[in-house]
């Protein structure tokens, strides 16, 4: 009998650890990087990012330039799409956009997509003399505006609309109630499609 309640008892833990699993929120990051920051710089800035999210309870998985087209979704993750621009393709890409010209990212609102302006990091980022810093914390701070409720910036941590004077090795993270709003949001289930829904507005990082 006791053997019984034993393997009874390790099954129910077993089940309720793959219950807790699957209830985690996941986030698939399609980073397409155009080759304007080095491969070992954007390992550095993705751990920095996947760190950030980790500290609120959200999983990312990161499929970079190597990958070609989407990977199956079983898993349940939010598949988010970003890409870095030079000045030319952003140009080319948004000619009717206001756009700050001291903007870094910039995040399609409504839609699964962001873009960060590659050649105005590195500028910043040559006065802290550490690009993965940079890139990480704005790439953090666009998904961030992604799979947020709202997109408003904040007064404190990642999602404050100026990163240029955050020069801590310590990275900004998600205060506790945008945490909390990032989980409900992924779990509850109001995934958006990439195509976006309605009309796209548009969510700018700016930099002093």
């Amino acid at each position: 009998m006791s053997k019984i309640l034993v393997t009874a008892a390790a099954t129910a833990l077993a089940t309720a650890s793959a219950s807790a699993q699957s209830l985690q929120p996941r986030i698939a990051v399609h980073l397409k990087s155009g080759g304007m920051i080095a491969g070992d710089e954007m390992l550095e800035a993705e751990f920095r990012v996947t760190r950030i999210f980790a500290a609120v309870g959200v999983s990312i998985r990161w499929i970079n330039d190597v990958a070609r087209g989407r990977v199956s979704n079983s898993d349940g993750a939010l598949d988010i799409t970003v890409t870095v621009l030079s000045t030319n393709a952003m140009a080319s890409l948004f000619p009717d956009t206001p756009i700050s010209s001291h903007a870094l990212g910039l995040t399609v609102v409504n839609t699964t997509r962001a873009y960060l302006f590659g050649e105005r990091i590195h500028e910043v980022a040559r006065s802290h003399r550490n690009l993965p810093v940079v890139f990480g914390r704005v790439l953090a701070h666009e998904i961030g505006h992604i799979v947020l409720p709202t997109v408003a910036h904040s007064e404190t941590g990642i999602m404050r609309a100026d990163l240029s004077k955050a020069v801590s090795i310590f990275d900004p993270g998600f205060t506790t109630s945008q945490g909390q709003a990032i989980r409900h949001w992924l779990i509850s289930g109001r995934m958006l499609d990439a195509a976006g829904n309605g009309r796209s507005r548009f969510g700018a990082l700016a930099t002093d």
